[in-house]
């Protein structure tokens, strides 16, 4: 059991409208709660990657104009 009302349930299933909560204690019922895990995952970022991408996105100044 979810310990979740059944309208809820049925709110969930038919529209997608629900919290997080109802939605993992729901997982956790029908014993699917480990497929989430991947969407829990962080990649693994290097100091190098990321300051390769801010110094590509790093601004530059125009030459002035010669008059």
């Amino acid at each position: 059991m979810t310990g979740s009302s059944l309208s809820s349930i049925r709110r969930l299933e038919s529209h997608g409208q629900g919290t997080l909560l109802l939605l993992a204690r729901v997982a956790e019922a029908l014993r699917v709660s480990h497929q989430f895990e991947s969407l829990l995952v962080l990649p693994v970022v290097h100091i190098a990657d990321a300051e390769r991408v801010a110094a590509l996105a790093a601004r530059q100044r125009a030459r002035r104009k010669l008059t």
